[in-house]
């Protein structure tokens, strides 16, 4: 087998390191991301994958009990490959490995990649994926205005015309503004938003982490009436939170505060912004929105399961 596989071995600054030198990452692969569910009462494992003695591959699994029968293992948007072109040659040895490790859990898989068939390294598709927009961010601001659709770009004068104060926040009043009237935006519509807690509990610090969110609120005399937090992992970020007022709505804030955050992830370095799940059926003004940008639309390959396998000794920690 050409590949090592170093079960949990690997330090947060260095997985937080490799996972920026990837030219593309999911949030849910993110150190912070997987403190956070630890932190929720869930197991967390960290796999270096190693050929040669470099890592070329990272994988952060979760798992769940169902019932507390059934020990669920998710690998969600992994594993983050350092070199894509190792991807195709060299996934199927690392998911069976992994299954292996995995002992007698169930593995549900969802890669970061588009549709591939019903079947994948071996593995069943059970659930189709979902889409996303992916927004490069290495073009100069100018060339990334050049790419915004004509009607989104005419809505972004209308709101830079209004007047608008865009206030950039860490924590504190309008940042639980924005949790809150998120939350009651998701209970009243019904969509899928990660809660208040979830939210804070990514932005809460520990030892070598970088600041990993930014919330951008408009106020219009003095009241805030939009906003927005982005949420960066390894050189990627992910619009992650948004709520608006009916005034918001009808000055365009959103679209203010969407490409401020842009060129204030661009100007931080960050290589790519993932605008979350686009629905054109159930949400199609969302996701005309999203689009508007002028990224690129990435439809997920779907879930894929893998029962165990009873090869190898289960990994520490996954014995059952």
């Amino acid at each position: 087998m050409s590949l090592e596989l170093d079960w949990d071995g690997l330090p947060a600054p260095s997985w937080q390191a490799h996972l920026a030198a990837a030219p593309r990452s999911g949030l849910q692969q993110d150190w912070g991301y997987g403190r956070t569910v630890a932190a929720a009462g869930h197991t967390v494992r960290r796999v270096a994958v190693r050929r040669r003695g470099s890592v070329v591959a990272l994988a952060q699994l979760v798992e769940r009990q169902l019932l507390g029968l059934v020990r669920i293992v998710l690998l969600m948007r992994g594993p983050v490959w350092l070199v894509p072109e190792l991807r195709d040659a060299l996934e199927p040895e690392l998911i069976a490995r992994l299954r292996a490790g995995l002992g007698r859990a169930v593995l549900l898989w969802t890669p970061e990649r588009g549709h591939v068939g019903e079947r994948l390294c071996g593995l069943r598709r059970v659930m189709t994926g979902y889409s996303t927009v992916w927004l490069d961010l290495s073009a100069d601001p100018g060339q990334l205005r050049a790419k915004l659709h004509g009607k989104w770009r005419n809505r972004l004068v209308r709101a830079e015309e209004a007047g608008l104060e865009v206030r950039i926040v860490r924590q504190g009043p309008l940042l639980e503004w924005l949790l809150l009237a998120s939350e009651a935006h998701r209970a009243r519509v019904g969509f899928r938003a990660p809660p208040p807690a979830f939210v804070r509990s990514l932005a809460e610090p520990w030892p070598g982490a970088p600041r990993a969110q930014s919330t951008l609120v408009a106020l219009e005399r003095g009241e805030p009436v939009a906003g927005i937090l982005v949420q960066r992992h390894g050189g990627c970020a992910t619009y992650l939170v948004a709520a608006t007022t009916p005034r918001g709505r009808e000055l365009r804030a959103h679209h203010l505060l969407l490409w401020r955050a842009v060129t204030l992830l661009r100007d931080e370095g960050v290589r790519a912004l993932d605008l979350g799940g686009i629905d054109t059926v159930g949400a199609p003004g969302l996701a005309r929105f999203k689009l508007g940008l002028g990224g690129t639309v990435l439809t997920m390959a779907g879930t894929f399961l893998g029962t165990p396998t009873g090869l190898g000794r289960p990994a520490a920690g996954f014995a059952g």
